[in-house]
């Protein structure tokens, strides 16, 4: 019975198992950036893939602009921001200032980066809202029609002009700079009151500062692994990562909004996937209920072992019986005797058998029993005669005799 339910569970176990993984993968749609994120809008996958397409280098940091800078590179590096919305202290300001000056090229692909003193700093506003979402997307669809916007990159680098038809929930988004830039790429929007007019939005612009430069980007959420493994997106991702100079690349998780420390323990693993998650569940629920109806401890039932017989009453009736039949009635008398003498003695300490101190020994044994001194000294007298005669003692005298040493036991 117990190999048949261990075999059962271990078969529902598995069969569960491979239901779950089979189950289509359930997305989130949250943008978080991060490096140990798999859903479309994390960056597992794009820094593989980039980590691997980049020959100058790429790494993935949590280190802000401040800490960056103080690293003090000698070579020209490329530095990645990826953030809903950007609001960068005093001191990154100062490092991004001095970054780009020496020669470094930062992009800054952000959906938000509003305020008077980012504007008046850096001289660029960046305002969009994240609504990437599928049910919301098709119902638009649905009312509108007009569910895609039109980028145009326009022939910077090494790449000619080229049109991407890209959801408008992914690049909602637009730049406006205060001064002059390059515009790398527009965004074409069909008005919703107007369909045959259209919108046009700066996407992409970079700006010169000192030896570097750098790149605005209202559309972080083409550098996620939706953007990299979407086929009519990952052309224009490489074209973006392209205007980065060759240099090795370092993309910073500082700024991600809510950022949370992904724990590195193999039980956190099996609870993050959920095919596992869902067997380890079970497994525990199976080991409860083996441990209630099989595990209990089984105790062999104890046998009821019969007390031994007491063979000493018998043996004695046996030995009477033999003195009885062959009337052996002195030697009896001799044994009851001395019965009745080590009971004395034990008890009160009285020796009978010490014929000197026979007078004190009868009158402690006659405050100890309550007879007549004359009837104890009589009785012992009599069993001392029996005993000394060689003579074989009758059954009466016997009986006689043992009947006084019982009265005097009796009467202790």
């Amino acid at each position: 019975m117990n190999k048949r339910f261990l075999l059962a569970i271990t078969a529902f176990l598995l069969f569960v198992f491979l239901l779950e993984w089979n189950v289509p993968t359930k997305f989130s749609w949250k943008p978080t950036f991060s490096h140990e994120d798999h859903q479309p809008f994390g960056s597992a996958v794009f820094d593989s893939i980039v980590g691997r397409s980049v020959k100058a280098g790429y790494r993935v940091t949590t280190k802000t602009l401040a800490q960056l800078e103080r690293e003090q590179w000698r070579q020209p590096h490329a530095v990645i921001l990826q953030s809903l919305y950007f609001q960068p202290s005093a001191p990154d300001l100062r490092a991004l200032d001095r970054m780009v000056r020496a020669g470094h090229i930062v992009l800054i692909a952000v959906n938000s980066m509003e305020g008077d003193t980012l504007r008046k700093r850096l001289g660029v506003y960046i305002d969009g809202e994240i609504s990437f979402l599928p049910d919301k997307m098709r119902d638009w669809d649905v009312q509108v029609g007009a569910n895609y916007d039109s980028l145009y990159w326009e022939g910077k680098g090494p790449y000619d002009d080229k049109i991407y038809r890209i959801y408008h929930a992914s690049i909602s988004g637009g730049v406006m700079s205060d001064g002059p830039c390059d515009t790398l790429l527009r965004g074409f929007q069909p008005d919703v009151e107007y369909e045959m007019e259209s919108k046009t939005q700066s996407k992409i612009i970079a700006k010169r500062h000192g030896k570097g430069k750098i790149l605005y980007a209202a559309t972080p959420l083409l550098l996620t692994n939706y953007g990299i493994l979407d086929p009519e997106i990952n052309g224009l991702v490489f074209r973006i990562l392209s205007q980065l100079g060759g240099y090795p690349i370092v993309r910073t998780e500082a700024y991600m909004p809510h950022r949370e420390q992904v724990s590195e323990s193999p039980f956190d693993f099996f609870l993050r996937q959920a095919p596992l998650r869902w067997a380890l569940y079970l497994s525990l629920v199976g080991l409860v209920l083996f441990c209630v109806f099989f595990a209990r401890r089984r105790q062999r039932v104890i046998p009821v072992i019969k007390a031994p017989e007491n063979k000493a009453l018998e043996f004695v009736k046996l030995i009477g019986t033999l003195y009885f039949q062959w009337h052996v009635n002195h030697d009896l008398l001799r044994k009851k005797h001395n019965y009745f003498a080590e009971t004395l003695r034990r008890t009160l300490m009285i020796d009978v058998e010490n014929t000197a101190k026979r007078k004190e020994h009868i009158e402690q044994l006659a405050y100890h029993t309550g007879l007549a001194e004359d009837d104890l000294r009589a009785a012992l007298e009599l069993i001392d005669r029996y005993l000394e005669d060689n003579r074989e003692l009758s059954d009466d005298e016997l009986r006689h005799a043992i009947d006084t040493i019982d009265n005097i036991l009796h009467k202790i």
